[in-house]
Parts: structure tokens; sequence; C-alpha cells
């Protein structure tokens, strides 16, 4: 599989445990595959990767995951990923204060997906 394969195939892996996590209630969960999905494509970028999308995806998702933390109502972790990637957010990235209350959903995964997501993210070495 060719690199460029790979990529999508990772990017649609984690707009699937996205989807799924988001339908589902789990914004905690949504918010954790968002900011795996912006390191990720982080760590692409400063090992050489010369896709002009590395950016936006990074920016995106690393953005999408402080507006989730920030429904969940996760302040500090809010803070700590401004304080970390704030250069690459978007403006319009939630700060926190538009936590909203409401019920959770129980609605759920399908394991099959919760599986394959997981497998994924285990293989992705982010840290080196």
């Amino acid at each position: 599989v060719s690199e460029p394969n790979k990529t999508l195939k990772v990017k649609d892996a984690f707009d699937t445990a996205i989807a799924t996590a988001s339908k589902a209630g789990f914004v905690h969960d949504a918010a954790l595959a968002n900011e795996t999905a912006g390191r990720y494509f982080l760590h692409l970028q400063k090992n050489g990767s010369d896709n002009a999308s590395d950016d936006f995806w990074i920016k995106n998702y690393l953005s999408d995951a402080v507006t989730k933390y920030g429904q969940w109502g996760a302040k500090a972790k809010v803070e700590q990923l401004q304080a970390t990637y704030g250069d690459l957010l978007r403006k319009d990235a939630s700060d926190g204060e538009t936590f909203q209350s409401g019920a959770l959903h129980t609605t759920a995964v399908e394991p099959a997906t919760l599986s394959k997501t997981h497998e994924i993210f285990n293989k992705l070495d982010l840290d080196s």
C-alpha cells in the first residue's frame, strides 16, 4: 500500500471513529479521536510528509478536539491543547466556554468499528 493510500485509509478510520463517537453521544471519545488524528498528521508533517493538505487536517482535527473537549467540560484539557497547539488552531475553536450540558446518549456503537479504531490507534507511534 502506497503512503498516500495508507494516509487516506488512516484518515477515513479517524473520521469513522469521530462520527461514530459523536453520533453515539460520546463527546470525550470524539475529542480524543480528533486530537489523535491531529497529532497523527502533525507527526507525518514533522517526518517529511510533503502533502499540502496536512496543514488543513492538523488545524481542523486539533480545533475540533478543543471544541469537543470544551463541550465535554474538560477545561484543563482545552487549556493544555491551546498552550501546546495554539498557533495551529482555527480562530473559531471553542475555549471551553461553550460547554453544553445534556444527557449522554447510550446508543450502541458497533463493536467492529470500535475494535478497528482501537487497532489503528494502537499501531500509531506518535511520540517518535
